[in-house]
């Protein structure tokens, strides 16, 4: 679970992880706001006022129109970004049919084809 923030009376009791309090409502108002412009009702933020108090509240609010012009570089992308995963053996990477495929490390000495026999 992630870090939790003290409630706005200063106790941990409500046992609610950031991502919920704080990321998922982030995303949603940012996402909302880039792709519902003319759609106001749904940029308002909602944190759950007994995890988020008020003065955090506010601060991020007033970051929320930087995310969206963030969120909107990021939507002209012409092709999806691929998760890779960089591990001691080498790199995963999805190579496009969602079955992951592994390549060496770049550190590792490459491999030559073994000289083919002389014919005759």
């Amino acid at each position: 679970m992630g870090h939790q923030e003290p409630g706005p009376d200063g106790d941990q009791s409500t046992g609610m992880p950031d991502a919920l309090s704080k990321t998922v409502p982030i995303w949603c108002a940012v996402i909302n706001r880039a792709l519902f412009p003319d759609l106001l009702d749904a940029h308002t933020l909602h944190t759950p006022p007994r995890v988020v108090g008020a003065s955090e509240h506010a601060q991020i609010e007033e970051r929320l129109a930087g995310f969206v012009r963030d969120f909107e570089v990021r939507l002209a992308f012409t092709s999806p970004l691929p998760p890779i995963r960089i591990h001691r053996a080498g790199f995963t990477m999805n190579n496009g049919n969602n079955r992951p495929s592994t390549s060496p490390s770049p550190t590792s000495a490459p491999t030559s084809p073994s000289p083919s026999a002389p014919s005759g």
